[in-house]
């Protein structure tokens, strides 16, 4: 075989492997929503309504969401909100949008009329934009727009920063105008805002401050892809603008053909001159590059066994011993297991404050934590169904004495990502509890300690016991050590794995990118 056509099929080889590698992960995919009414029902006499939008969201059957409100448009049946909403994008779920309109008043606000959507409609409509009637009891009470605009994980951002020459004054003799820009990303042929920038009170030649924007949402990461930027003369405290000019441009122009210079299109005539004073690309390396680049997972699982979990022997026992049923360690395991093995497919496997019987490691004294397998040079257990297995075999090997204790363990794990630092591994430490910590002023402070190694820890609640301590842990350790790389889930029955793994796993390639800066 010819040098050449080796390193041909190397290469493809390697291709192969790189697509496999990133399909073990869902992507990760945002939604941005914009909504927009038209011809409105009026409820004023001598004017028009103020409207604005309460957006409110469901993922599966979970408690409704409050993503937020829109800006009031005053004095309009038309409104076209600027204000967007992000969700993320899970298509294996049903997430559900609700969208409540009202008449700002000065006292009571009055209701104007609200419709309900599954996001698969939207995302199923042509360009993703759904066209319904909002309604009032039963009744149409005028059009109502959605538009999903679907961003991925992007690490592609652009910094920009405009001036303004000798803009068109809309304010008369007196006075000049409050000019200020929007930029607007073009989708399917809607304009849907991405950025405002501030407002420069008095001035026809304004320096704004740079920007900084993701290629993905303003383009598509398309540098051929037209974006728009409008100049709107400020009015009324921000309650009414008056449009000043616009023009289109794209990446390319900016970035290859190097024009910086911008006529503002306004009617016939120009509203003035944009310049671009300052440009660059910036790339952050994102999840997906980190893992083309090498990056790998060391996997694993505390298991507690303290005393208050009760003993397997009982049937109130959350590690209750029936083969026929699984208990509440057991279910939480296997969901645990199905999820992280999308990072790889072996687990280290520990317990947690006990005394373990086992047959390579019989000890007469209760210990901080000891591997599953007996042998602490050979952790791993290979698969679900093993390790499952392993666990249903540990629980007749295994004394209930004591209280739960984390700090040995999490010390351990620590020292575990700390000799991995140096290398392209990263630690994730999944610890399924009852919740009941002994040592919590330890335990956080080794959970301080280990923020500075590549590794996550993932705290997954057992049962119905108090998960205050748990609950807080995250917030309490970001205060001190300033990076998130802690989570805690309960688990219970989710209707659908990916629900659990939303909940479990979601915030890992933030945490692996946050750690890699």
């Amino acid at each position: 075989m010819k040098q050449k056509e080796y390193f041909s099929q190397i290469f493809q080889i390697h291709n192969i492997l790189y697509k496999q590698q990133m399909e073990q992960f869902n992507e990760r995919s945002y939604l941005h929503i914009y909504i927009a009414g038209r011809e409105l029902a009026n409820l004023e006499l001598l004017s028009k309504s103020d409207p604005f939008c309460n957006v409110y969201y469901t993922l599966e059957n979970e408690l409704e969401q409050d993503l937020g409100k829109t800006e009031t448009i005053y004095n309009n049946l038309d409104p076209s909100w600027e204000k967007s909403f992000k969700i993320d994008y899970l298509p294996e779920l049903t997430q559900k949008l609700r969208f409540v309109v009202y008449d700002k008043n000065w006292q009571d606000n009055s209701f104007m009329g609200e419709v309900s959507l599954y996001v698969r409609d939207i995302m199923l409509s042509q360009n993703e934009l759904l066209k319904t009637q909002l309604k009032k009891k039963e009744k149409d009470k005028g059009k109502f727009y959605v538009k999903a605009v679907k961003v991925r994980d992007s690490n592609h951002f652009a910094t920009l920063k405009f001036t303004g020459i000798n803009l068109v004054n809309l304010d008369g003799i007196f006075n000049n105008s409050d000019p200020y820009l929007k930029i607007y990303s073009i989708r399917g042929g809607v304009n849907c805002l991405i950025h405002r920038s501030e407002t420069r009170r008095d001035n026809l030649n304004p320096i704004w401050d740079p920007i900084e924007v993701s290629l993905e949402l303003l383009c598509s990461n398309d540098d051929k892809m037209k974006f728009k930027i409008e100049c709107h003369d400020e009015d009324d405290g921000g309650r009414k603008s008056k449009l000043m000019g616009y023009f289109e441009t794209s990446i390319d122009e900016i970035f290859n053909q190097k024009i910086d210079t911008f006529n503002l299109i306004q009617g016939k005539k120009s509203g003035g001159t944009i310049k671009l004073v300052q440009f660059s690309r910036v790339l952050r390396p994102n999840f997906q590059d980190h893992l083309s680049q090498g990056l790998v997972f060391n996997i694993l699982i505390g298991i507690d066994y303290s005393a208050t979990n009760g003993a397997p022997s009982f049937a109130d026992s959350l590690h209750f011993f029936n083969k026929e049923k699984e208990n509440q360690y057991s279910s939480a395991l296997k969901d645990v297991l199905q999820i992280v093995s999308q990072y790889d497919k072996k687990f280290a496997v520990y317990g947690l404050s006990a005394e373990p019987h086992l047959e390579n490691h019989y000890m007469q004294s209760t210990e901080g934590f000891f591997p599953l397998t007996g042998d602490f040079s050979k952790p791993i257990i290979q698969g679900v169904d093993n390790t499952l297995t392993t666990y249903w075999e540990s629980l007749r090997k295994i004394d209930f004495k004591c209280v739960l204790s984390l700090q040995p363990y999490i010390e351990y794990t620590k020292e575990i990502a700390k000799l991995n630092a140096q290398k392209q591994i990263y630690t994730i430490s999944v610890i399924l509890t009852c919740g009941q910590v002994d040592d919590q002023q330890a335990t956080m402070a080794s959970l301080v300690s280990s923020s500075q190694f590549p590794i996550s820890t993932i705290f997954v609640g057992i049962g119905q016991l108090d998960f205050l301590f748990l609950k807080n842990l995250n917030q309490r350790c970001k205060e001190i050590s300033n990076r998130s790389n802690i989570h805690f889930t309960p688990h219970i029955k989710y209707p659908k794995l990916a629900l659990m793994r939303k909940y479990m796993t979601s915030q890992i390639p933030d945490q692996v990118v946050e750690f890699k800066k």
